[in-house]
């Protein structure tokens, strides 16, 4: 909703503030003056754990309904540490180019909060579908033959790991050289569009991704050459890689 313009017909869903002690904090505490400190949370959203807001609540505007003392509160906007995708890749590198790797995924507030989801609202085929669906694109000629998830609810943290292989990972030059994707697990990129003049602006969700893949090489091989580090910082979000 817009602050300048407050409507009952804006006001479609309902959260709920608990007031707190001054020594009680955490990424949904806001101040309501006079009533004090209070906690968000979502009572609708059976995913997402008490201490956090769904992503579409997060910097919007709500009623904070307590009679005259009532008012019209900014809700606060989590941190990008507080939604975070941690990928930990191990592999192991033929000289033939087949590959093995183990892949663990953690995931914390909003972004465990999504993977939580669909495993809560689908049976277990459908869920290992989707999984499947969504790592096809992102581990090209990878099959995965394991998958296993386990929910922190409590500590909003979501763990999936996963085994995979691959007959011809990397492909063999006469023997002598082992050429491959160093990268193996490809992150979710989002496609921005590209034009002169906006009407609107473009509204990031505030998250942290990383990854460390380590992979074994075959006896006899070395690293012929090491691409160079990059790293790029911009108001709104940082990037950084490094062999």
């Amino acid at each position: 909703m817009r602050e300048v313009w407050p409507s009952p017909s804006q006001f479609n869903h309902m959260i709920i503030a608990v007031r707190i002690s001054n020594q009680t904090g955490g990424p949904t505490v806001v101040e309501a003056r006079p009533l004090g400190r209070v906690l968000l949370f979502d009572p609708t959203s059976e995913t997402t754990p008490m201490g956090d807001l769904p992503w579409r609540e997060q910097g919007s505007f709500a009623l904070l309904m307590a009679g005259e003392q009532g008012n019209i509160l900014k809700m606060p906007s989590i941190a990008p540490e507080a939604n975070s995708m941690d990928v930990t890749v191990n592999a192991d590198l033929t000289d033939g180019g087949a590959l093995k790797a183990t892949c663990v995924l953690v995931l914390h507030g909003q972004e465990a909060d999504e993977a939580r989801a669909q495993k809560f609202y689908q049976d277990a085929e459908a869920y290992r579908r989707h999984v499947l669906g969504f790592f096809s694109g992102r581990a090209s000629g990878l099959a995965l033959s394991r998958i296993d998830s386990y929910d922190r609810f409590n500590q909003n943290e979501f763990r999936m790991n996963l085994t995979a292989d691959s007959a011809a990972y990397g492909q063999s030059m006469q023997g002598r050289l082992l050429v491959f994707n160093p990268s193996i697990l490809q992150p979710d990129r989002q496609v921005l569009p590209v034009n002169e003049t906006r009407a609107q602006p473009i509204v990031l969700r505030a998250e942290t991704y990383r990854k460390h893949v380590r992979i074994k090489l075959p006896a006899g091989f070395t690293v012929d050459e090491l691409p160079q580090a990059v790293k790029e910082q911009a108001d709104w979000g940082e990037f950084s890689l490094r062999f």
